[in-house]
């Protein structure tokens, strides 16, 4: 760029590779330096809009990434960008939309499919998650998430062997990366076959230690036995060495709750939300704890936390609803909740 300050191609080059640097502030003024000499340059607006969401400023993407693709509508990365500027404020179909423009006019850009398959995933859409992985992992066979799509698919298809080749493919392609030994852990565990599931995810934990979703998989697995005293004593052991982990005061939180242990669970999750005051599922699992136990005022100022951190997230609203408003709620004629 210091070689050719005039090269634009350059120059925004150079601006992404910040941002995915996390150095907003140069990207930003370099930016803001092309906006200046042209403020209708679309790819300049798409690389504010990043900046923008990068810095969780919403609005603010959402705005300037449509004005980018008002001036050019032929721009997938734009409309890549735009839906994640909508998934950013909730606006899930919206978002989606805008996806699909993005791969109707690339069918190789990878991120806007990775978006879709997430977004599917989300909604439990398996017959619509199975062509997104299939099509990752023509476009993408190197990279795990096509894989990951279509076993997640398949084996909520009841195809349990062909999720199983897929995720044997994902570690093949990955073999340090924990999360195909995750998901045959899960596999396993979903066909009872438990002595297998607790070595894959021991496995999984040789690769990363502090990986979430192997020690959820493990603790469930101990549920599931009957063997919910060692659950617990694992999730301990975890904390003990990752005592500032808030995920992990939850998990306890939650297997606390699984075994009916509610004092253990709110003094859990009461650490959990002290230490992560952003974490939406631990204020609103510590208000279910609090109502559990009687404790009314305290579970309505949990479930409050948990909406203004994640406002679409419809069963935190639920739970404040039936916690704060209960005299509302009656029975219709076949036992069913009546609409408030």
């Amino acid at each position: 760029m210091k070689d050719h300050p005039d090269d634009l191609r350059v120059r925004k080059s150079y601006v992404q590779l910040l941002i995915l640097d996390h150095q907003t502030d140069e990207a930003a003024k370099l930016t803001e330096e092309i906006l200046r000499k042209s403020p209708q340059d679309a790819d300049a607006l798409i690389l504010k809009g990043e900046i923008l969401l990068q810095r969780e400023k919403a609005d603010d993407a959402l705005a300037t990434l449509q004005q980018a693709i008002n001036g050019a509508p032929a721009n997938p990365v734009g409309h890549y960008q735009l839906g994640m500027a909508n998934l950013a404020k909730g606006n899930i179909n919206q978002a989606e939309n805008e996806w699909r423009k993005a791969v109707g006019l690339s069918p190789n850009l990878t991120e806007a499919w990775i978006a879709l398959g997430g977004s599917a995933a989300q909604r439990r859409d398996w017959t619509a998650l199975e062509p997104i992985g299939e099509q990752l992992k023509k476009i993408a066979p190197a990279a795990a998430d096509g894989y990951l799509f279509h076993a997640t698919a398949r084996i909520n298809q009841g195809d349990a062997a062909t999720a199983e080749a897929d995720l044997n493919q994902l570690i093949r392609i990955s073999p340090q990366s924990p999360l195909g030994y995750t998901k045959l852990g899960q596999l396993r565990t979903s066909q009872k076959r438990w002595d297998e599931a607790q070595n894959f995810y021991r496995e999984a934990l040789k690769r990363s230690p502090d990986f979430l979703e192997a020690i959820r998989g493990l603790v469930d697995l101990d549920f599931r036995r009957g063997k919910a005293a060692e659950g617990l004593q694992f999730i301990r052991a975890q904390i003990d060495a990752y005592p500032n982990n808030a995920t992990l005061y939850f998990l306890e939180g939650e297997s606390y709750l699984r075994n009916k242990q509610l004092a253990e669970a709110e003094h859990s999750l009461s650490l959990c939300v002290q230490i992560d005051q952003q974490n939406a599922a631990g204020f609103a699992l510590l208000g279910r704890v609090e109502q559990a136990l009687g404790k009314t005022s305290e579970a309505i100022t949990n479930y409050q936390h948990a909406i203004a951190l994640a406002p679409k997230t419809p069963i935190c609203m639920q739970h404040w609803v039936l916690a704060s408003k209960p005299r509302e709620i009656g029975r219709g004629p076949k036992g069913r909740i009546s609409e408030l």
